[in-house]
């Protein structure tokens, strides 16, 4: 066949056309035969196949009895550019050479096309590999889905404001069945009847309808207009609007015949006789007789809606019915009249729209904590407008806030649904037996879906030979009865990347909306890329990396909204827009607006899961270990529990496992630092970040309204240059809980849940260069920028650090108002405990940026605080104590039992338990010492850790193990951890413990057999740094471990006696000591000491000096006598070798902004300078360039 086209080809140009003839359209293809001819008298079959190259010229549907078409071996199918073209069919299947052409890159297909895929569950036979309903690209196959270049998805330049009044609402009468109706007898089917007015209300009552076997109450609200003549075919000028809330039975419907004709006449529409109202729920608007009845949709929730309206557009009036049904009691009625300025609304955004068309379907996101407030409108003519706007046939119901507060943009998103290609499923009305999970199916299945979740779908499988998929629409696709058929499939590939692919496959600037399952899926696929699609309204995760072995994914300038719960897999249970994993990912530029889980999710398992296992692709532990290809400028917002979640991992049964800590490495298994940049979450129901990692930093992200800005685990991280806000202007609706009466919406169940910031829990993480405001707190709830994790078991890092945080208002200190940190204990509310992490939590402000001065937040319990600890009313149970804090982390092997710890200088005491966490706050340097005793029993081996403890700073530990035990004997033994300095060296045993407080070694102990007590100096070797983020100096924790050989089983308390002892802290240097009685003065002259040691030479090289002193002290001149004479120092010459010559080195390179040039070309440009290190002492100057430009990608347009 491709001799063929190039002999064709070659005819054509001997007759006027060049030799280098080149098909740029698929439909230039001069080999190509129209359908109209090929099949003309309808010589085709059922199942047609397609072996040659055809023009599909003409709309395809049931009349021509195909109900399927393979395209194989040398067979096109190619979109005549000139017709719109509609086809239905059971499948399409491309395979072994064959190709679909409906548009190209270059050649755009401009008019309107449908694929319309039909069929019921198990009503045809499954095709291998792909099973019913479907569109497949097979091995050889290709699939290019090229539509109209229209703008994918934008922002809001303005908030957009719900329809009230004030706002463009003149009436609205609302009735909801569970409030108000019951159904009587079971049997009842109400109605409301309104005669709606603009001008004024003549009457409002309620009719007693008599029917042959009941008495119907309806309630009604009557409202007469005079003079309003405008509207064709009105009698007397009223309108009349029904709206049902309970579907009719069918066997009532003669009794509701006499009725139904009166209101008929009643509202001037004599051209609808012999219209029956109809058995389902539906809303109706008379006399606008075009929409007296429109279809009834179901929505994901399983409500059936039906809206009808109508438009005075003279008066600026617009009339509105909404029914709406459920198969629980809910059932509601809208009425509603409104300004036609705000029923049909113009909002302006920040990219140019003049691709959207008249007729378009877009939806305005949620910008609440309610994904469900998102919004769908019709694009509507407007001559009024620029290219940066676009009037909506929209009734707002909900504010959608368009503006950026203080570098935190919550701009809602504005996306356009409808495209000129549409590929969509055919539903039936409900839910299908076949799909076994009908609400009435046996056995009951996991989850049941009222409507009919049998769509289409498509898939890609491996070796096929093209599939480009761009501006098309994909509606009702995906099936939530069938693993492995979702909207968009990319299965079991392989590789799709350049390495394979000299045009890579792509999914760009898509619709997929109301999707069955799943929007976009990636299974066993590596570098696909995945662009600028928008997905709304899907079950079950939304873009899906299936199983955790696809590598090299880019998802980028990709928009998600109203992801809800699957059935397919566990993990569907708890959705997330953005389902990574695989960390060999690119995620840049994406927004997820709204899931009933999670907007953005990175799980990973422990190795590829289902039939990606065992193919190579990634290690065990591999993906764990792997640095994040690249996390940038992403959005996560109105999610009902997290904006961005970094936990949990993926099991073999496709369920979301337990908390794993994610630990990137290089290939030589090194600690490496992985960065998130830019994120920008609010209005995330529980949470907008939660990290469990080690080493990530998290870098100019911005947060706002949510109850936790953003809580990282694990340890050493960092989170820097940042915002993070409380409550903002973006208030959302007003709303009342438990009886208190809000301005604004509140993010969970529980009106009373805090605020806050920072939530600190394990680390230690570093914060640095944050920005806070609007942390309010008022007589309802908390709100404050730094807190501790409540309700916590567990112990945070005492190395948890903040410092350069800078602050929007001042904190007062006052109980109402600006609160920068925050905590309580059991008793306060139902928010806070007394757990053993809530006990012992802590931070440092290491620069004293958070109050003005330096120092530890800790709670303020008298075992942790002292007289020169700082406490303000609105800090609830927190002091800020000017001293440094280590922990001591209690671990028993074998029997656990509850650990207590007295402090010397005021015996208070802290209990916490071995089960959970044992970490004890103490304060260092030497100022007090601790002694610890055991509740039932004295374990048998104890280790304990001191946690952030530094050089100079020690702490002093005894623990009471019992009376008249013997080191030498064997009666305990003592060991270290092999990875601190001196591990290997004795354990050495002082006499007091004034040796051990003067010993400069961790391997020092002193036991006092009477006392039954041991004691230990904690202390390191070495200092902390700015470079130091392991809580202790290279992770060198100060360790012992205590084996005793028979410990007593019953309590033991030495504290007691370890005090009358004198074992508290002594001071070491301190004061005037001891005095000497009075004596004689005799004269004493002064005498030389020792010269001190040469110091250091001024200089390393062509000479310099150095100097040594001595001091008369030896003895000090007493008594008149004379001081010393002499030279106090003296100095000689050092170093005079000549220096060596120092090369210039390059420093890093520093990279500017991308911009873009006028002719369109992005550049950058990089500099660097020589002085790393600056030439010396006749060395080279560095040789290369200081600058270069470099191209760059500005990002989409």
């Amino acid at each position: 066949m491709d001799a063929l086209r190039i002999l064709l080809a070659l005819a054509i140009g001997s007759v006027g056309l060049s030799e280098g003839f080149v098909i740029v359209c698929p439909w230039d293809d001069p080999s190509l035969t129209r359908w109209t001819t090929r099949f003309a008298g309808a010589n085709h079959q059922v199942n047609t196949v397609i072996t040659e190259p055809i023009l599909l010229d003409t709309s395809l549907d049931e009349s021509t009895g195909i109900e399927s078409i393979t395209v194989s071996g040398e067979g096109m199918l190619v979109w005549d550019p000139k017709s719109d073209i509609h086809i239905r069919l059971r499948y399409l299947l491309i395979k072994d050479g064959g190709r679909v052409d409906i548009g190209s890159e270059k050649c755009r297909y401009e008019r309107k096309t449908s694929i319309t895929l039909y069929g019921k569950r198990n009503d045809m036979d499954n095709i291998e590999g792909f099973g019913q309903k479907f569109i497949g690209v097979d091995a050889g196959g290709t699939l290019e889905i090229h539509g109209k270049r229209k703008y994918p998805w934008t922002k809001l330049d303005g908030t957009v404001s719900k329809v009230g009044w004030g706002a463009g609402l003149k009436y609205k009468f609302s009735v909801i069945s569970f409030l108000q109706h019951r159904c009587h007898d079971g049997d009842l089917f109400s109605y409301s009847f309104y005669f709606i007015s603009i001008l004024s209300i003549v009457y409002l009552g309620r009719f007693n309808l008599l029917s042959k076997a009941y008495n119907f109450l309806f309630d009604s609200a009557i409202v007469l207009v005079r003079d309003f003549v405008i509207i064709p075919g009105t009698a007397n000028g009223e309108v009349l609007v029904i709206s049902k809330r309970y579907k009719i039975k069918t066997k009532y419907l003669p009794e509701m015949a006499e009725v139904w004709d009166s209101l008929k006449s009643k509202a001037g529409v004599s051209h609808l006789e012999g219209q029956n109202m109809r058995v389902d729920r539906d809303a109706y608007v008379f006399p606008d007789s075009t929409r007296e009845v429109l279809s009834v949709e179901t929505n994901a929730k399983g409500e059936y809606l039906s809206t009808a309206s109508l438009t005075a557009w003279d008066l600026g009036v617009r009339f509105d019915v909404i029914s709406m049904f459920t198969d629980s009691w809910r059932r509601e009625s809208d009425i509603i009249i409104t300004n036609t300025d705000y029923s049909y609304p113009i909002v302006t955004v920040i990219d140019d729209v003049t691709s959207w068309e008249i007729g378009d379907k877009v939806i305005l996101t949620s910008t609440d904590y309610d994904m469900d407030q998102a919004e769908v409108g019709t694009v509507m003519e407007c001559d009024s407008c620029s290219s940066y706007q676009v009037r909506l046939d929209l009734m707002v119901k909900y504010d959608h806030f368009g503006e950026i507060i203080e570098e935190v943009d919550e701009r809602g998103e504005v996306a356009l649904l409808t495209r000129n290609i549409l590929i969509q499923g055919e539903l039936q009305d409900k839910c299908v037996p076949t799909n076994e999970n009908c609400p009435d199916t046996i056995p009951k299945p996991k989850m049941m879906f009222p409507q009919d979740t049998f769509g289409g779908h498509l898939m890609v499988r491996k070796d096929f030979k093209n599939a480009h998929f761009e501006g098309a629409e994909f509606y009702h696709m995906g099936q939530q009865s069938d693993l492995g058929r979702y909207s968009i499939h990319f299965h079991m590939v392989g590789e799709a990347g350049p390495a394979q692919y000299e045009d890579p496959p792509r999914v760009s600037s898509n619709s997929i909306h109301d999707s069955l399952s799943r929007c976009v899926t990636v299974h066993g696929t590596h570098g696909l890329v995945v662009e600028n699609n928008v997905c709304v309204n899907t079950l079950g995760h939304s873009y899906f990396l299936e199983d955790g072995g696809e590598r090299n994914t880019a998802l980028i300038g990709n928009l998600g909204c109203g992801t809800q719960k699957g059935s397919l897999i566990p993990a569907d249970k708890k959705p997330a827009t953005f389902w990574i994993t695989n960390p060999l990912t690119i995620l840049r530029d994406n927004v997820a607006a709204g899931s009933v889980h999670t907007g953005i999710w990175y799980l990973y398992p422990d190795e590829p899961i289902g039939p990606s296992a065992g193919k190579g692709w990634m290690a065990k532990g591999e993906a764990l270990n792997t640095p994040i290809t690249e996390f940038n400028n992403n959005v996560g917002h109105s999610n009902y529990l997290n904006g961005l979640n970094i936990d949990f991992k993926l099991t073999t049964s496709s369920d979301v496992g337990g908390s794993i800590t994610y630990k990137p490495q290089d290939k030589d298994g090194n600690p490496v630092k992985v960065y998130l940049q830019k994120g920008t979450f609010y209005k995330n129901g529980i949470q907008n970040v939660w990290i469990r990692s080690k080493r990530i930093v998290v870098s100019r992200f911005s947060l706002a309204d949510s109850p936790k800005g953003i809580t990282v685990a694990g340890y050493e991280n960092f989170v820097e240059n940042s915002v993070i806000l409380g409550e903002t202007a973006n208030k959302g609706l007003p709303e009342e809980r438990d009886g208190v009466q809000f301005d604004r919406s509140r993010p969970t169940w529980d009106a009373t849940r805090p605020m806050s910031g920072i939530t600190w829990y394990d680390g230690p993480t570093y914060y640095s260069g944050i920005y806070f405001n609007h942390f309010d707190s008022n007589q309802i709830y908390d709100s404050y920028a730094l807190g501790y994790r409540r309700e916590n078991k567990f112990s945070n890092s005492v190395s948890n650090e903040v410092k350069m945080l800078s602050w929007g208002s001042s904190d007062e200190g006052t109980s109402l108002g600006e609160t920068r940190v925050f905590d309580q204990s059991e008793g306060y509310s139902k928010h806070y405990g007394d757990l053993d992490g809530d006990r012992s939590a802590t931070f440092c402000d290491a620069d004293g940026s958070v109050s003005g001065r330096r120092g530890w937040y800790i709670k303020n319990k008298p075992f942790l605080t002292t007289d020169q600890c700082n406490i303000r009313a609105n800090w609830g149970d927190i002091a800020l104590c000017p001293y440094e804090y280590g922990k001591l982390d209690f671990i028993l092997r074998g029997r656990k039992t509850q650990v207590n710890m007295v402090r010397d200088d005021n015996q208070a005491e802290l209990s916490l338990s071995p089960s959970d966490s044992c970490e004890f706050p103490v304060i260092l340097g030497g100022l007090t010492s601790y002694i610890a005793y055991f509740d039932s029993f004295v374990p048998n081996k104890i280790a304990v850790y001191g946690r952030g403890i530094k050089k100079g700073s020690p702490v002093r530990l005894g623990i009471c193990i019992g009376q008249n035990l013997n080191f030498e004997n064997g009666d305990f033994t003592l060991s270290q951890r092999s990875d601190v300095d001196g591990w290997n060296d004795p354990w050495v045993e002082v006499n007091s413990v004034e040796e051990l407080d003067r010993a400069t070694k961790m391997k020092n102990f002193y036991y006092d057999g009477a006392v039954g007590a041991i004691f230990f100096k904690f202390q390191s070797y070495k200092n902390r740094t700015d470079d130091t983020i392991a809580e202790c100096p290279d992770g060198e924790c100060p360790y012992m471990e205590l084996t005793i050989d028979s410990p007593m089983t019953t309590q033991f308390k030495c504290t007691d006696d370890a005090y009358l002892n004198g074992y508290k802290v002594k001071p070491q240097g301190l004061g005037a000591g001891a005095t000497k009685p009075f004596r004689e003065n005799a004269i004493v002259n002064g005498g030389w000491g020792e010269w001190s040691d040469w110091g250091p030479c001024s200089v390393t090289c062509e000479g310099g000096t150095q100097s040594r002193t001595r001091m008369c002290n030896n003895p000090l001149p007493s008594g008149g006598g004379q001081s010393c004479t002499g030279e106090r120092s003296q100095e000689q010459d050092c170093n005079p070798d000549t220096c060596p010559p120092v090369d210039g080195g390059f420093s890093d390179w520093v990279t500017s902004s991308c911009v873009e040039a006028k002719d369109g070309i992005c550049y950058q440009e990089k500099n660097r300078d020589c002085t790393d290190p600056e030439p010396s002492h006749h060395g080279q100057y560095c040789n290369g360039a200081l600058k270069k430009v470099v191209p760059c990608e500005c990002g989409p347009k």
